[in-house]
């Protein structure tokens, strides 16, 4: 395994405990949206049920859209890094890709509030 390989090892276990952060997040949002829907259901069953349903259906299409955004961030990740290999600058590499798992875990908190 090269210098390139090694450092994606690395870095990657550092984005694993970032996205269990961002799991957490996610979660307390998601008991949130619960809540709204609980309260705007007026003791409503039916009300409640159409809530929930359009929330989960909502979260499930922003949850693929983030699965498809990470897997092409890996992609990226393991272009760039390939070509970094001769300067061994991987920093480079990892910050943008720290700035855009940010970006994309904000994207998607934001969109499932809404």
């Amino acid at each position: 395994m090269g210098d390139a390989g090694k450092e994606i090892e690395r870095f990657s276990e550092e984005i694993q405990g970032f996205l269990g952060k961002a799991e957490k997040q996610v979660i307390t949002e998601l008991e949130g949206l619960e809540k709204r829907c609980l309260e705007s259901s007026m003791e409503d069953i039916d009300r409640y049920a159409d809530c929930m349903s359009k929330t989960i259906k909502r979260v499930e299409k922003e949850e693929a859209r983030f699965q498809y955004r990470i897997a092409f961030l890996q992609h990226r990740l393991h272009g760039c890094f390939t070509k970094q290999e001769a300067t061994r600058n991987f920093e480079v590499c990892k910050t943008e890709t720290r700035q855009n798992f940010q970006k994309y875990i904000d994207d998607f908190i934001k969109t499932i509030k809404h």
